[in-house]
């Protein structure tokens, strides 16, 4: 008789166990909080001059593709690049001598620009249903002061040579100030604009841009594995792109002087991941993750040297084992006629059989770690993992660390608000240092300080500073 208490009492226990472990979100009795999905590998290479004997088959792999391997009107990915995009303000190759409509961003025309990239889009992605990808690249100048170095110092150059030329009587000290304010407030205009501009057009298309999040390429070198400090400011400091943003866009690529170093990619890759798996917890957590790769270190040059078995596994495999969204093999339209032959070979003996092992070990994950209920993945990078390394995202009804229990979605606590009901953070609060002092602008010439940043006292005497970002 007490045998049979017992056996009653168990599933009780668990499900109050279960309740009690969960008391602070979604609770499932039976279901992880986000439904799992299996990564995908798109294939965003023009590789559509290749034709007959040289015909690219990838879909034979299970790679994605848009209809005819074009990148215009295709149901898997768009891509919006500066040069062909809007009336987009930039330095080409950060060149002072070469500006680009208005060249910095604080003397670009956003209008005109919004007018000609509506146009694009609509070309681009003639489909108003599209759900694919959206990838907006803008490459030429970077989206804050703080980011802007190296070849793009050019921005912070030219912002101080334009504050000098409107306010000739400010202090230096008042002038790079300023200069940063507006350059900061352009970008992010620019930035936001754009981005909102894709989503009302086509909104359910997954929107974001290139190359960001970002992560500082030395990691590793002091047997550290996730992006500094640093860095991950940088990346905090953006939250008004996150807070419009439905999907990120990291890149992992390799380069020439990465061939002989699999382990060091293998860290760098995994720590952006991560890196940006932290960005999507934090600040945006609608977001989808696709991670941009090459499958060539140098198209352009050595289009005959392919990523090795060491360095795919360090890049592609990586991300697929974490499980993101899904992992874009993008590649130039240069010369493309002529590398159609080594495309096909390095996809028939390589890459492809690659794929299909790694599809193949993951499917047995799925089966002997998750019971074949769920989606197996590393929630952080590891060589060589064991199956126990591995987690499970489990598919509605089932829960538990192998999805080995099944249950009913009960509700909501009231400790934390639901995903949809989440607040962005209020980016008018976002980080700003506080103003220069004007004290050392003289009565005479205070009418040269933009009034957002100095209002004249009632009393007609001394003015009141303050702070206001627009």
């Amino acid at each position: 008789m007490k045998t049979v208490k017992l056996k009653i009492c168990i599933p009780i226990i668990l499900k109050l166990i279960f309740l009690i472990g969960n008391s602070n979100g979604a609770q499932y009795v039976g279901t992880s909080a986000s439904q799992p999905n299996r990564t995908d590998v798109v294939w965003m290479v023009p590789s559509w001059p290749c034709v007959d004997n040289d015909s690219i088959d990838v879909q034979k792999f299970g790679i994605l593709q848009n209809e005819d391997q074009e990148f215009v009107g295709g149901q898997e990915f768009a891509i919006f690049y500066e040069h062909s995009f809007g009336k987009v303000p930039y330095f080409k190759a950060q060149n002072v001598s070469d500006p680009q409509n208005g060249g910095l961003p604080q003397l670009g025309d956003l209008a005109a620009h919004l007018e000609q990239a509506e146009i694009d889009i609509n070309t681009t992605i003639p489909d108003e249903n599209f759900s694919g990808i959206a990838v907006l690249d803008i490459e030429e100048f970077r989206p804050s002061w703080e980011l802007s170095w190296g070849a793009f110092q050019v921005y912070k150059t030219e912002s101080i040579r334009l504050t000098r030329q409107q306010y000739p009587y400010w202090s230096e000290k008042q002038i790079e100030w300023y200069a940063e304010k507006d350059y900061e407030k352009a970008c992010q205009k620019f930035f936001i604009e754009t981005i909102r501009l894709g989503k009302r057009l086509r909104p359910n298309a997954k929107w974001g841009y290139y190359l960001f999040p970002k992560c500082n390429g030395d990691v590793g070198q002091k047997q550290e594995n996730e992006c500094s400090t640093l860095f991950q400011k940088f990346n905090d400091n953006l939250i008004w792109l996150w807070a419009e943003s439905t999907a990120l866009f990291p890149s992992i690529y390799l380069y020439p002087t990465h061939k002989q170093a699999p382990d060091f990619n293998f860290i760098n890759s995994g720590a952006l991941i991560t890196e940006t798996k932290r960005i999507k917890r934090n600040y945006c957590p609608g977001c989808e993750i696709h991670v941009f790769t090459k499958i060539e270190y140098n198209p352009y040059n050595t289009p005959d040297e392919f990523y090795s078995k060491q360095n795919l596994a360090s890049t592609i495999d990586l991300a697929i084992k974490m499980n993101v969204n899904s992992v874009v093999i993008w590649s130039t339209s240069q010369s493309i006629r002529s590398r159609c032959g080594l495309l096909q070979t390095y996809l028939d003996n390589t890459l492809g059989p690659y794929l299909q092992l790694t599809d193949r070990n993951m499917e047995k994950c799925r089966q002997e770690r998750c019971e074949g209920r769920g989606e197996c993945y590393l929630p952080r990078p590891k060589t060589n993992p064991a199956l126990y390394n591995f987690a499970c995202r489990c598919e509605r009804p089932y829960f538990g660390k192998s999805c080995e229990y099944r249950g009913r979605r009960i509700g909501y606590s009231k400790s934390r608000p639901k995903p949809s009901q989440t607040r962005i953070p209020d980016v008018s609060a976002y980080f700003r240092p506080a103003p220069p002092s004007f004290s050392s602008i003289s009565e005479s010439n205070r009418y040269n300080a933009p009034n957002q940043y100095y209002n004249k006292g009632s009393n007609g005497g001394n003015g009141v500073k303050t702070e206001l970002i627009k």
